[in-house]
């Protein structure tokens, strides 16, 4: 547990991004035996407010890409929402894992919220350049046909 805790301290600090992908990728491996350990200690970082929203959501995203865990990384991306409700990459984010659990009218939702919320920041021209645009079309075009 201190071995994952360590890392996730190191995840706070990584400078640059291979450092970054380096630790999470250690994380994801470590996780395959530990899943609950790691998010646990995740959402207690988070909880303490000791987080870069963008690796934790990395870090999520990529667990998620590995083993196709039923909750456990969504919750990581769902703590992040409720930290900060109008981050539109994290609201996008958990609308991904939505979307992997087939919980597409509740991924439509959050997709729209994330688009909403960079249409307010950036407007309309830059908004559709984020990922919340483009996973909110796609997946309006994937129900239409």
């Amino acid at each position: 547990m201190e071995s994952i805790d360590n890392l996730l301290r190191e995840l706070i600090l990584a400078e640059d991004t291979e450092t970054t992908k380096r630790i999470i990728l250690t994380i994801t491996d470590i996780a395959k035996d530990n899943m609950q350990t790691v998010v646990s200690l995740a959402l207690r970082r988070i909880e303490l407010g000791q987080f870069d929203g963008s690796k934790w959501s990395s870090l999520a995203l990529t667990l998620l890409d590995n083993y196709k865990y039923p909750e456990e990384p969504g919750q990581i991306l769902k703590a992040l929402v409720e930290v900060d409700p109008d981050n539109g990459a994290y609201l996008n984010n958990y609308g991904v894992f939505l979307q992997y659990r087939q919980r597409i009218g509740e991924a439509l939702e959050y997709y729209a919220r994330a688009y909403a919320t960079d249409y307010k920041a950036h407007g309309h021209d830059k908004a559709t350049n984020f990922p919340a645009w483009k996973n909110l079309h796609l997946l309006a075009i994937s129900i239409k046909a």
